[in-house]
């Protein structure tokens, strides 16, 4: 027996249910970090956030497919409690990651 959440998962682009105008965002993200001529150096992370079940895993999964881009899932328990972005972005400095764009759902 397939679990509800795998039959009832978002297949396509009009399956998610999430402004269009955040799935563009996604979409121009990734073309742009993927499809780049020169890697940049340290390489780029997206960061989705959002609420459970809001949708940020099934948009990357699907965009992936529709680009060709196979992608590697990182999931890590943190800990660290980010109110406000510029937490966010001064831990991950810290880490000397270059570039970090943070997209809400």
């Amino acid at each position: 027996i397939e679990p509800w959440v795998d039959k009832y998962k978002p297949k396509t682009q009009s399956d998610l249910v999430i402004h269009k105008k955040k799935i563009e965002e996604v979409e121009r993200w990734l073309k742009d970090h993927i499809f780049q001529n020169q890697p940049r150096q340290g390489g780029s992370i997206l960061v989705l956030t959002g609420p459970p079940g809001c949708g940020k895993s099934a948009t990357v999964e699907i965009l992936a497919k529709d680009l060709g881009i196979q992608i590697q899932e990182w999931i890590n328990p943190v800990s660290l409690d980010f109110k406000k972005y510029e937490d966010f972005q001064v831990a991950f400095n810290h880490g000397k990651i270059l570039k970090c764009s943070l997209l809400h759902c």
